[in-house]
């Protein structure tokens, strides 16, 4: 076995720190006070850290590599959360192979970058892991698909790089799940039923925010070599990952108002000619992205998926009663 490359653990410098992702990585990591934290900001941003940890703040900008001289250091570890929304593909190529190269004038020796699932594209089968060949077809996914092979073609070199590619995360202050559990709330029934009879068992390809946290962790302290592997993080082995079980779910948890009538399931092949004519690239309601490979690593999850749920709608629930109260002369 080759020997492990000796890592600076004590500091870890993170870029996208105020992203939501970057949010719960620094309430996970700033616990601990043994660790130096470098957050890259474009401005000197406050975040709130509930623990002992050492924070440094460095002004900078991906797209300018001469301003991340002060970020990153020899022997630290780099987390990159960064995905420039409104950046052209050429700029999000540019951002990340700055960050490579500045890595490498320095001798970082490991760099995590955070990508995405979905950055598979179509797939014909219904089953993606790591090795499935990329079939991009939206400008994310091409721009997606693109910083994962400037840094895969960088670890080649002498850049310890992996990829961690998540589902969809949801969790608290998350988007994802948001908008179902305010239309069971608030939404109109008839719409929810019958969104319900089509979408049916449609796989939900969920992740909890805590479960891909804990990955990235994962990757910062393993002391196996990681260079130019790539891991996907999802909770698609749950049975209850679907959209029955998970509304199911919300609307019991939430207090929602139950259907009058069973929910009766459309066939598969309305879905799929839907999800196709709407221009979505997953048209496959079956589709499972298989984490088995960091589970063999050595990953445990820190929580099952419905503990997961249970977490989402205790927040959402604490939020909708602020609201109320806000309301209220």
């Amino acid at each position: 076995m080759a020997t492990p490359p000796q890592l600076s653990m004590n500091v870890i410098a993170i870029a996208g720190a105020s992203s939501f992702i970057g949010t719960h990585l620094l309430e996970h990591l700033s616990s601990r006070n043994d660790l130096h934290l470098k957050l890259l900001v474009h401005h000197h941003s406050e975040f709130a850290l509930p623990g002992p940890s050492r924070v440094d703040r460095i002004r900078g900008d991906l797209l300018n590599q001469d301003s991340l001289n002060g970020f990153v250091e020899s022997g630290c570890t780099v987390v990159n959360l960064v995905h420039l929304r409104d950046g052209s593909p050429e700029e999000n190529f540019r951002a990340v192979g700055n960050l490579a190269e500045a890595c490498q004038r320095v001798g970082v020796k490991r760099l995590i970058h955070c990508s995405t699932a979905v950055v598979s594209g179509r797939i014909s089968g219904d089953r993606v892991t790591e090795a499935t060949p990329l079939r991009p077809r939206k400008a994310y996914e091409f721009s997606k698909a693109g910083a994962e092979r400037i840094l895969l073609d960088r670890s080649r070199e002498s850049l310890e790089t992996a990829i961690l590619r998540p589902t969809l995360v949801f969790g608290k202050k998350g988007k994802n799940l948001l908008k179902l559990a305010e239309d069971l709330l608030h939404g109109n029934m008839a719409v929810n039923y019958l969104r319900s009879c089509l979408f049916g068992r449609r796989r939900m390809n969920l992740v909890y925010i805590d479960t891909v946290v804990s990955a990235l962790a994962f990757l910062i302290r393993t002391e196996h070599p990681v260079g130019g592997q790539i891991f996907i993080i999802s909770e698609d082995e749950d049975p209850a990952n679907n959209y029955q079980d998970v509304e199911r779910f919300l609307i019991k948890r939430l207090g929602a108002r139950a259907y009058p009538l069973p929910v009766i399931p459309w066939p598969s092949l309305i879905l799929k000619t839907l999800l196709r004519w709407s221009g979505r690239t997953n048209t496959n309601p079956a589709l499972i992205y298989d984490c088995e490979k960091i589970r063999s690593w050595g990953f445990r999850k820190p929580l099952a998926f419905e503990e997961g749920l249970t977490r989402f709608t205790d927040w959402y629930l604490t939020t909708e009663e602020r609201k109320e109260r806000e309301k209220k002369p």
